[in-house]
């Protein structure tokens, strides 16, 4: 009888505890994660909500205004996500440096982060340690290169020297003033733009090392 008592206390004690890790897990994803509405967005990576926080997609960098494609891709991420209630999930490092929120967007069943590096709208922009969901990224990336979605319908793959930043996941034109501030030991070299791409590194933005025949 008091084996049978024993396991009866185990057994509810057990129960107990799993219905516990299951509530903290519960308030663990709820942390990770906000449901807000989308006021404006500002370019294709970053829009302001109607609580008045400015957010910014990670994994992904879209043309910078002047440069080419920048209001396709701002008007994909408008067109699907302005003015709706979109979910954010957070990753490790929840702000910038200029106190935006950093997230994964998503709006119904669409990855939006995902969304627009499949259809060509954006560059990939690796920044650890926010890397949850890298590999997905790339793949969309590569997907969107090799079958010229969006703006790679206009890419040229230019075969030159170009130099990779591990540490920021940047590669820049051997000629760009902001070679000299990496480390010999830690440069990566690329044959031609399209490998630095399809290795996850993003062209910096003063040498621009990706090149487009509009």
């Amino acid at each position: 009888m008091n084996t049978l008592k024993n396991g009866l206390r185990k057994e509810i004690k057990g129960k107990k505890i799993n219905k516990y890790l299951k509530y903290l897990l519960l308030l663990l994803f709820l942390s990770c994660t906000a449901q807000v509405k989308v006021k404006e967005v500002i370019d294709g990576d970053t829009f302001v909500t109607f609580s008045g926080e400015k957010v910014r997609l990670i994994g992904i960098d879209t043309p910078e205004e002047g440069r080419f494609y920048y209001y396709q891709a701002k008007n994909a991420l408008k067109n699907l996500i302005e003015g709706k209630s979109v979910r954010l999930e957070f990753d490790i490092v929840k702000k910038d440096i200029y106190n935006r929120l950093l997230a994964y967007v998503f709006i119904d069943t669409i990855f939006v982060n995902y969304y627009l590096l499949k259809n060509g709208f954006s560059y990939i922009y690796t920044f650890p340690p926010n890397l949850k969901y890298i590999n997905k990224l790339r793949k969309a990336l590569d997907y969107a290169i090799r079958n010229k979605k969006g703006m790679w319908k206009s890419f040229f793959n230019e075969k030159d020297l170009f130099i990779g930043d591990p540490e920021r996941f940047e590669f820049h034109r051997r000629n760009c003033p902001k070679v000299p501030e990496i480390p010999y030991h830690q440069r990566v070299y690329f044959k031609s733009s399209l490998k630095a791409l399809l290795e996850g590194y993003h062209p910096h933005k003063l040498c621009n090392p990706v090149r487009f025949i509009k």
